[in-house]
């Protein structure tokens, strides 16, 4: 009886020694299962996966690679077009001193054709109406018009006279040019109007229109100024002394006596105008008879005026004939005077008096 009781008290004790056991373990052991299970839970890096080296702080991260997907609109750069190299001709020095003389020349005549060639207010076929220059249109002439710095000057065509291109400039930078029409439809007048913006300062004019072309040299001065130009047109005036004569000359002519001719007229000019020199000068007592030289050129024609008082006069005339180079245009005036003027220009005149 005692032993039985003995047995299971001794498997109590030992229970109870296994759990005070365990209760006595260090604390050690008890923290590693969760961190070995934490560690066995967390998912591996992808095989693929390379670790990306550490960027230092003061570092600037590289570019993105440039393709045409990033930018849809790059266009690739031209070309680079180097040029040639010049080589010059290579010369003897007695080749070099020849041309150099010869080019010499060349640039003398050139020098020589521009002088003859031009007209400024001095010249003697220049005149003037009021304060407007009036030149005299020659084909190649070149006209010299100064311009006050910050002031404008009107160049005046011909009435009826259209530009028909852009006027060109040899300097649009410190001139200022503009164009503007006046009057009416019938006698609308274009003008081109000619600025600059600071003294001593030239350039040339090319103004194109559909009755010819004009050549013109601007000047801009300081205290000075031309402030209106415009030409006379010598060619025009003989072609309508010519259409004028044409229909004269359907008219049945008065016959005059012999008896009733005048012939006692002086001629005076300077000898180098006998370009357009009067053969002869008669009258009959009603109209008057001036007989050119057959070698006129109609460029050179001369204006006639009747001298009242010491002042010239305009007079209707009319002329007969053209100059062929036998025979010379005859200048038929519709009076008698005592005193008369051909004139080219303002300063060349040939004087005609009646004894």
């Amino acid at each position: 009886m005692q032993t039985n009781m003995k047995a299971p008290l001794y498997v109590a004790l030992m229970l109870a020694a296994g759990t005070a056991t365990a209760q006595q373990l260090p604390s050690t052991t008890t923290q590693q299962v969760p961190a070995i299970t934490s560690a066995l839970d967390a998912s591996p890096p992808p095989a693929s996966a390379t670790p990306l080296p550490a960027t230092p702080a003061h570092a600037t991260p590289a570019a993105a690679p440039f393709t045409t997907a990033t930018n849809a609109s790059y266009q690739s750069p031209a070309p680079l077009v180097v040029p040639a190299t010049i080589k010059h001709e290579e010369v003897s020095p007695r080749v070099a001193r020849a041309r150099e003389r010869f080019d010499g020349q060349q640039r003398a005549q050139v020098a020589e054709y521009i002088a003859e060639a031009r007209q400024v207010p001095t010249s003697s076929t220049t005149a003037n109406v009021g304060s407007q220059t009036v030149f005299t249109y020659r084909p190649g002439a070149l006209f010299t018009v100064y311009v006050g710095a910050g002031r404008i000057t009107d160049i005046a065509l011909q009435p009826g006279e259209q530009i028909t291109g852009e006027v060109q400039g040899g300097d649009t930078v410190r001139w200022m040019i503009a164009q503007v029409n006046s009057g009416s439809a019938e006698g609308e007048r274009t003008h081109v109007i000619l600025k600059a913006i600071d003294a001593g300062l030239t350039t040339d004019l090319f103004i194109p229109t559909n009755r010819r072309s004009y050549l013109i040299t601007a000047r801009s001065v300081a205290d000075w100024h031309m402030p209106s130009v415009s030409w006379q047109y010598p060619m025009d005036t003989w072609k309508q002394q010519q259409a004028v004569a044409a229909r004269r000359e359907s008219v049945i002519p008065v016959a005059a006596s012999p008896e009733s001719l005048h012939f006692n007229y002086t001629i005076d000019s300077p000898r180098r105008y006998r370009a357009w020199r009067p053969l002869q000068v008669f009258d009959d007592g009603k109209q008057t008879y001036i007989r050119m030289p057959p070698n006129l050129n109609a460029t050179d024609a001369p204006a006639l005026f009747i001298i009242e008082n010491r002042e010239p006069l305009m007079v209707n005339y009319r002329v007969r004939g053209v100059a062929d180079g036998t025979n010379g245009p005859t200048y038929v005036v519709d009076r008698v005077f005592d005193r008369a003027e051909l004139r080219v220009g303002a300063k060349q005149a040939i004087t005609i008096r009646r004894r």
